[in-house]
């Protein structure tokens, strides 16, 4: 990948590179901070997308192909860093792993086990739902249903109640992950 990052000597060209949308300043704090970590790791060597300014650090869309396609970029990691709905994946992989890198597993890991809990939580409620409907049924009928072809009707509702809670706290989870 041959990038050719501006070189700044002042703040006046980062500002005249960010009017003309060659550069974006990075204002988000978690972005900044991902992106300082990345410029500290490199050991002086920095990054071909990152340049800085001062205080301040910028990303280089002069890498991408024709005027259009940067400023749709620089418009899409503005939206982006105001916290607004932006699809980064428009963006070149450099780019976008830059801004969103990939979910990491623990993150993954916590999901799941939130989703198992909450099932469980469902399942245990679905239990004791059944136990007072059949209770319920038994004061009304006048005779015992502990039983529905052999199996415990409580345990069946935890079973299945389980799952639909976790399948659809999964689901519930899964949708909010992407926005």
């Amino acid at each position: 990948m041959n990038i050719k990052v501006p070189n700044l000597s002042s703040t006046k060209d980062a500002a005249l590179l960010e009017q003309e949308g060659k550069l974006v300043c990075i204002l988000q704090p978690a972005i900044r901070r991902r992106i300082q970590h990345i410029m500290d790791a490199s050991k002086g060597k920095g990054h071909p997308l990152i340049t800085q300014s001062g205080d301040q650090l910028y990303l280089s869309l002069t890498d991408i192909g024709n005027e259009a396609q940067q400023a749709q970029a620089y418009h899409l990691i503005q939206r982006f860093q105001a916290g607004l709905t932006a699809d980064l994946s428009a963006l070149p992989a450099p780019h976008r792993q830059l801004l969103a890198p990939q979910q990491r597993p623990l993150r993954s890991l916590r999901g799941v086990t939130i989703c198992i809990i909450l099932g469980v939580a469902f399942g245990i409620l679905a239990m004791a739902v059944s136990i007072l409907a059949i209770a319920a049924a038994e004061l009304v009928l006048k005779t015992t249903l502990d039983e529905f072809s052999g199996l415990q009707i409580t345990a069946v509702s935890f079973v299945i109640f389980t799952a639909l809670g976790w399948a659809s706290s999964f689901l519930l989870l899964a949708r909010y992950a992407k926005q």
